[in-house]
């Protein structure tokens, strides 16, 4: 196989059956979009057998920031008693590997400038279309304005808890309602009892400001330290640093977003969930659906 230049062998795993009940079917994608397809001459491999067929795609225009995916489908070339013709049988998809190369290129100069106002009670970053507030007593994100729309509903927090799974509790053998030794529940509370420490600001350029706020918690053997990094387009980078002294299941940040935003698109797998055992049957492309038809209410709690 030399998906690179369209080389894929093909295998008829049927013991009784010729491949040319299928139509062979492919797409190449970039970042998801659909941006060739076609269909193989028909494709006669005997049961058992295994044959080299090429994809006649063309990627002589290819960018460096974008991702390449060739699907191939078997589906059924005429109607059968038990599907109709273009059902598809099988799939598969592979990520294409292109050798490039990377022209550095100073983006950082040409983002507009941002300035900083500070409080007693708050650290105030204003650019062009935006401003961002950090609390100082919460040293969290409490409000982001782009286009004179509010983006937050409640502040952006750490969160080092997730509810304990039935793997968590028959680790041990416990009774579902009783807590796992194991776990340090302590953690379920970390972040609303965290106390801000430290605050400190830097204009790194002038169009970059970091802001640096370490809290005292729990069950961590230095300070967590919380890194803000705004540039003047309105991205913000932020960086979590902390070593814990306890087993920790989990971290990440949270936040409430307005009701108005809910929609969601993503590129990825999808459209269903993709855990690692289950994922080769999500392909990866373009999707988007509505926040409430995204979620799951499983009856016990699960990993995600």
């Amino acid at each position: 196989t030399d998906l690179t230049n369209g080389k894929v062998r093909l295998q008829n795993k049927y013991q009784f059956i010729n491949l040319e009940y299928f139509d062979i079917l492919w797409e190449l994608t970039a970042n998801g979009i659909k941006i060739q397809d076609g269909k193989l001459e028909e494709i006669k491999i005997e049961p058992g057998e295994q044959k080299e067929v090429y994809i006649p795609f063309n990627l002589t225009k290819s960018e460096l920031t974008t991702e390449y995916h060739i699907k191939i489908a078997s589906v059924l070339s005429k109607d059968m008693p038990w599907a109709k013709k273009g059902h598809i049988v099988a799939w598969d998809q592979f990520k294409i590997i292109l050798d490039s190369h990377i022209e550095m290129k100073d983006i950082i100069s040409e983002i507009p400038a941002i300035k900083i106002m500070e409080s007693t009670k708050s650290i105030k970053i204003i650019g062009k279309d935006f401003e961002i507030i950090i609390g100082k007593i919460s040293g969290a994100i409490e409000s982001f304005v782009f286009n004179n729309i509010e983006l937050v509903s409640s502040p952006l927090i750490p969160n080092f808890w997730r509810a304990p799974t039935d793997n968590d509790i028959g680790e041990v053998d416990l009774d579902e309602f009783k807590d796992n030794p194991q776990i340090d529940y302590n953690w379920k509370s970390a972040s609303k009892n965290r106390k801000v420490v430290k605050i400190s600001t830097e204009d790194l350029n002038p169009n970059t400001i970091c802001i640096k706020v370490q809290f005292d918690i729990i069950n961590s053997e230095k300070h967590l330290e919380t890194i803000y990094t705004v540039y003047g387009s309105g991205d913000i980078f932020i960086e979590n640093l902390f070593t814990p002294n306890k087993n920790l299941i989990r971290f990440g940040m949270q936040m409430s977003i307005p009701g108005e935003f809910n929609m969601m698109n993503w590129y990825g797998r999808g459209p269903h969930e993709s855990m690692m055992d289950r994922k080769t049957g999500a392909a990866v492309g373009t999707y988007s659906g509505l926040v409430t038809e995204l979620i799951h209410p499983y009856i016990r709690p699960q990993e995600n």
